[in-house]
Order: C-alpha cells, then sequence, then structure tokens
C-alpha cells in the first residue's frame, strides 16, 4: 500500500520513513505543535472527528478559541502616552494588572483586563481554551507568560501570526477541534475568514490606553497641521477620554468578559441538554 504521507516532520514521514519533499504545498503546517510538522488534510480531518468524540465523551466539554490583544488585554506604547497617561509608568511595581515590556525596540505598557483571571478559570472548567493572536509573537508569548505561567489553561494550544501561512487573517483549519464543538471569543470579526465568523462570539474591544486619532501618515500629520492652525486644535483634543485618562476602567462585574462567560455558560448546558448538537445553532438561535 502507498504511504499518504499523513504526518511529516521537518521533511520525514513519520510514518514510511521517505523524505518528503511537498513541492505542490497540499500539507498543512502545524508549527505551533512541533517544529517543521506538517500534516495532510485528510489526517486534520481524522483529528478533529477523533477531537470531538473524546469531548463530548469523556470530558463533557467544548472548545474556546481566544484571541488576546483587544480580547484579553490592551497594549499601549509609552512613547505615545498623553500627559495624563504618563503617571502609569511609576505605577507598574505596586499594580498587579499592569506590566512593561520590550517589543521590537518600543517601551510599552501591557494592562489586562478586568476579570481575566476569573474568566481563564471559570471558562476551562467547561472548556478547552486554544489561544489565537496575529500579534507580534514577543507579545503573544509574553502575555501567556503572564495569564498562564504554568500552561494550566492552553499548554501548547497557542496559534501566532508566525505559525501560519496567511500572516493577516485566522482560520479554523488550524484548530485539531471539530467545528460542531468549537467557538470563537474576539473583538475583530474581520479577523477571521468569512467562512468561520459563524462560530464567533464577539466581545467589545477592550481599550484602556488612548487611541490617537492621527494615522501617524505624512498627509494626516500635515491635516492636523493645518487644523491647529486655522481652529487652534488638533484630532487629539476632541477624542473622548480613555479609561487610563480618566483613572476609571471597565466593569469587572458587568464588563465584557464577565457577560461572556455568562454566555459560555449558559451555551454549555443547553449543548450538553442535548438542544443542538452544533455550537453554530446555539450562537446564532434567536
Amino acid at each position: 500500500m502507498v504511504c499518504g504521507h499523513s504526518i511529516v516532520l521537518q521533511g520525514t514521514c513519520c510514518q514510511c520513513g521517505s523524505a518528503v519533499m511537498d513541492e505542490s504545498n497540499k500539507l498543512i503546517p502545524f508549527e505551533f505543535l512541533a517544529k517543521g510538522l506538517k500534516l495532510s488534510p485528510q489526517y486534520v480531518g481524522f483529528m478533529k472527528r477523533h477531537t470531538m468524540i473524546n469531548t463530548l465523551k469523556e470530558k463533557k466539554k467544548l472548545h474556546l478559541v481566544l484571541n488576546l490583544h483587544g480580547t484579553l488585554y490592551d497594549y499601549g506604547r509609552i512613547s505615545a502616552f498623553s500627559d495624563r497617561e504618563k503617571h502609569l509608568v511609576g505605577e507598574v511595581d505596586s499594580r498587579d494588572d499592569l506590566w512593561r515590556i520590550t517589543a521590537r525596540s518600543h517601551q510599552g505598557l501591557i494592562k489586562l483586563r478586568p476579570f481575566v483571571a476569573e474568566f481563564l478559570r471559570e471558562a476551562n472548567k467547561l472548556f478547552t481554551l486554544h489561544a489565537y493572536s496575529l500579534s507580534p509573537s514577543d507579545h503573544s508569548d509574553y502575555m501567556l507568560k503572564l495569564l498562564d505561567p504554568h500552561q494550566t489553561y492552553f499548554g501548547r494550544r497557542v496559534i501566532c501570526g508566525r505559525d501560519t501561512r496567511d500572516t493577516w487573517m485566522k482560520t479554523l483549519d488550524l484548530v485539531l477541534v471539530d467545528e460542531r464543538v468549537l467557538v470563537i471569543l474576539d473583538d475583530q470579526c474581520s479577523s477571521w475568514w468569512a467562512d468561520h465568523t459563524n462560530h464567533l462570539l464577539q466581545i467589545m474591544t477592550y481599550r484602556y490606553f488612548k487611541r490617537p486619532t492621527t494615522s501617524g501618515s505624512l498627509f494626516a500629520n500635515l491635516f492636523n497641521h493645518v487644523k491647529r492652525y486655522l481652529f487652534g486644535y488638533d484630532c487629539d483634543q476632541l477624542a473622548p477620554k480613555s479609561y487610563s485618562e480618566e483613572g476609571t476602567d471597565e466593569s469587572a462585574e458587568d464588563g465584557g468578559l464577565a457577560n461572556a462567560l455568562r454566555f459560555l455558560r449558559n451555551l454549555h448546558q443547553r449543548f450538553y441538554d442535548g438542544e443542538y448538537k452544533d455550537v453554530r445553532m446555539l450562537l446564532h438561535a434567536s
């Protein structure tokens, strides 16, 4: 029987030992599981079905794919802080929700979303958690050390932009789970291929730090300069104050993650009560 080369590791088939060139690019890379690992589409389908059976019969869980930046935390570059935000740099050592990071030669602060620790702990009881982020890998790696230092929640189920063929879009093809038991929690619908958005539970983007209203391009900066000259104000002065400037924050009890957890608990109960056996039906049920 001819080997189908279903599992290839660093160019060698793990089943027959042959060298596999994959010039037609048919194999799917799974670098986040093992360096140089590629799987055939047929084997990926088999693994997805096997995972669903194990999920339903043994663990009584569903699967939840979590975005990181904008969903679980916010990031602000220190050099872009307003005068009302600069005091935060000195508060890093005295707070457990604020962290300093150096990424790509830039100094920045990471702010955890309120309720994130409780959300992960409780969601982990009902869902197998996966992390999927298109943020720079240094951001993602640092965040996972903060959120899951002992790999209690995510294990090796972490996909970053460096692991994907398309670094601008997310796909469930890389998640080895049958789509009937798979939910996405993300603040950006546009990050996902359209075929996968029916798995999405969209959450409000967490914006703790001030967002400049200009893009930083030459044209935008020139336009803002003209408005300052003619009218005496710039775009940033008209922008609403951020949580960081106001000294406030999103509610932990009634914010994005708390509300998402309530929805997910209800979805899990309805799924296992037998109302539907496809989470997509529950996500979009009236």
